[in-house]
């Protein structure tokens, strides 16, 4: 992790800064005080900063850093002319955030070691707008203890906003789950699924739990809470919640910079990402050692069943082989490639094309 900390600081910090003033859109100027916009307006100041602090003193190109102190600049004209001021115009708001968008895309294409940059970009809004909402919910939630009878209205819609971007966030996650394909440190290529069972992938189904899931379960209670009209007790839940979707970020980052998950395009067989070997075959992914067992007891009982059991071997063989799905090895390396849609240009294996890989004695 620590070979990409620059990078995911600098990736965390800018990406909360520029989408945290979109949630102002839930929390008018006309129902809430001045007081509320000045501290998050400063609140997104100071994490630019830090970011701009960090992309100067990294090796990340000057020309993020400039763009990144350009955004900030409008930013704080912003936050100067609307402190403490009566009238508000989050459109105003939004356009300066929406520069920072632009920045912010432009820097995770560049700095993610991925080739889709539209997964990047959509994948990056997505949990840095959980992350932005999250926290913006808990500020507003701790602001019903300081302002008496204030609307409990924007909770429940900052709320509901922020149990949108969860969902999308699962629906998102199942998708890439069931297409894409992660290689770890050794070569091995393994669907998400696999790898999420894997010691490697450890860090990955710590994303997965405390930056979905248990965010998801608590968002019921908070939903339960706030129909109670319980702010207080929404706001503890909210505490928690923020703690859960940091530490489910902390991780989801580290994968992301460090093995790609979630963010690779679906792998089209192009290239072996191993070896770069460029031809593939085809093969059925069963475990060859129990299929020699299983001929081996069906041999073993031929005398008792008078041959038969050979017959019943052959047709659970036949049975097996129509229903275990296919899988793609790799002509070079041997590398295999399991649960995953294999192109019908993949056929099985050739001999001719085998030779080309032969090493010399």
């Amino acid at each position: 992790m620590t070979a990409h900390l620059a990078d995911i600081l600098v990736y965390t910090l800018l990406g909360f800064a520029v989408l945290y003033p979109f949630f102002f859109w839930f929390t008018p100027r006309q129902k809430i005080d001045s007081g509320f916009y000045n501290f998050n307006l400063g609140l997104v100041g100071l994490i630019g900063g830090m970011a701009l602090v960090l992309t100067w003193a990294t090796e990340i190109e000057r020309t993020h850093v400039f763009g990144i102190a350009g955004w900030l600049g409008l930013h704080l004209l912003v936050t100067y002319l609307y402190w403490n001021s009566e009238k508000i115009s989050n459109m105003v708001i939004s356009f300066a955030a929406f520069v920072g968008c632009v920045i912010f895309m432009v820097l995770a294409i560049d700095i993610i070691p991925a080739g889709n940059s539209y997964l990047i970009i959509f994948t990056g809004f997505v949990s840095q707008a959980i992350l932005a909402g999250v926290i913006f919910a808990m500020i507003l939630g701790h602001w019903y203890l300081n302002v008496i009878q204030l609307p409990i209205v924007l909770l429940r819609k900052t709320a509901n906003a922020l149990a949108f971007l969860l969902v999308i966030r699962l629906i998102w996650n199942l998708i890439q789950f069931k297409s894409l394909v992660v290689t770890d440190q050794y070569g091995k290529a393994f669907t998400a699924y696999q790898y999420i069972t894997t010691l490697d992938g450890f860090f990955l189904g710590v994303a997965v739990f405390f930056g979905l899931l248990v965010p998801l379960g608590l968002h019921y209670f908070i939903w339960r809470t706030l129909k109670l009209q319980a702010t207080q007790s929404a706001t503890g839940l909210l505490y928690i919640s923020v703690l859960a979707i940091m530490a489910g970020d902390l991780c989801y980052k580290y994968v992301l910079f460090q093995k790609r998950a979630l963010i690779m395009s679906k792998f089209d067989f192009s290239k072996c990402p191993h070896c770069k070997c460029e031809h593939f075959y085809r093969q059925k992914d069963f475990n060859r050692a129990i299929g020699c067992l299983v001929i081996l007891i069906g041999a073993v009982f031929v005398p008792l069943t008078y041959g038969l059991s050979l017959v019943i071997v052959a047709i659970a063989d036949w049975i097996l082989y129509r229903r275990v799905a296919d899988m793609a090895v790799c002509y070079k390396c041997r590398e295999e490639f399991v649960n995953i849609d294999i192109p019908e240009r993949i056929t099985p294996f050739d001999h001719h094309i085998a030779e080309l890989y032969e090493e010399p004695e």
